[in-house]
This record gives C-alpha cells, sequence and structure tokens, in this order.
C-alpha cells in the first residue's frame, strides 16, 4: 500500500502543476525543490489521489475491484468491507490535511513564498468540490459557491 501511495502522489499529476506554479510565481530554481516533494506538493496530491479513489469506487460500483488503493486495502485485509477500506481513505485525506496545514504554517516563514503556500493550499481544497457530484454528475457544491460569489 505504501509504495502505491508514493506513485500515486507522483503521477496524480498534481506536483507536475505545482511546480510551474512555483515557476510561473518567477521563484528560481533551488536544488532541493526536486529532490524531495515537500508535503507542500506532496499533500495535495495525496488529497486528489485518495478521493479519486473513492469516487472511482462510487461511480462504477467497483467494489474493490478497481485496482485503486480501496483494492489494494481490501487485498492486504480481507476481513475489511468496502465501508471500512472507505473509512480509512477518509482517515488518510484528514491526516494529509493536517500535515498540509501545519507546512503552511510552517513554510510561510521560510522556505516558499505566501503565493506558492496559498496556491498548494487551494489546489487541495478545489479537490472536495471537484469530487463532490451527485448520481446525475452535477456539482451541486460548485454551484452553490458561483451562486455565492453571483449574489
Amino acid at each position: 500500500m505504501d509504495d502505491y501511495m508514493k506513485i500515486a502522489t507522483i503521477t496524480c499529476g498534481v506536483p507536475t502543476v505545482l511546480m510551474h506554479t512555483y515557476f510561473l510565481l518567477g521563484h528560481c530554481a533551488k536544488d532541493d525543490l526536486c529532490e524531495d516533494l515537500s508535503s507542500l506538493i506532496s499533500c495535495p496530491a495525496r488529497i486528489l489521489h485518495l478521493w479519486d479513489d473513492l469516487g472511482s469506487a462510487k461511480d462504477e460500483k467497483q467494489n474493490g475491484r478497481d485496482g485503486s488503493l480501496l483494492a489494494c486495502m481490501m487485498k492486504e485485509k480481507p476481513h475489511w468491507s468496502l465501508e471500512v477500506a472507505k473509512e480509512k481513505v477518509m482517515q488518510m485525506i484528514d491526516k494529509a490535511w493536517e500535515e498540509l496545514n501545519k507546512e503552511s504554517f510552517r513554510s510561510s516563514t521560510s522556505t516558499f513564498s505566501q503565493e506558492f503556500v496559498r496556491a498548494c493550499l487551494n489546489i487541495a481544497r478545489m479537490v472536495r468540490v471537484m469530487y463532490n457530484y451527485n448520481e446525475d454528475h452535477n456539482l451541486p457544491m460548485l454551484k452553490e459557491y458561483i451562486n455565492l460569489y453571483m449574489c
């Protein structure tokens, strides 16, 4: 499961987007920036991938046979139900948020600019909106946010 999450964190696309954001904000390359993913970059990636796994299982009614983290968890722990695996994924999302919040406060006084820290937090915030769709594939939370801004 750890290997799955390491690969998923890198391949989900969020690190690439955030690295581009870093340079688009006018920052210069740092030797250690690409060596070890900061929690500011890895946590939003984990949050996105975990929500994606939950959304895929819900959408496709795959019941743990989808090659996702849920499937890995249920294979490692055969006595777990799909609901137990989903609960564990939600706990992993909560843990990633805790780590991201701690890192954002720590980074606000050190390595990264406030603009970059906000970009990382905002990408993580948008994940919940993107994966909060209903059975009609509408995004009620997004519609609500848009309506709030339009008034």
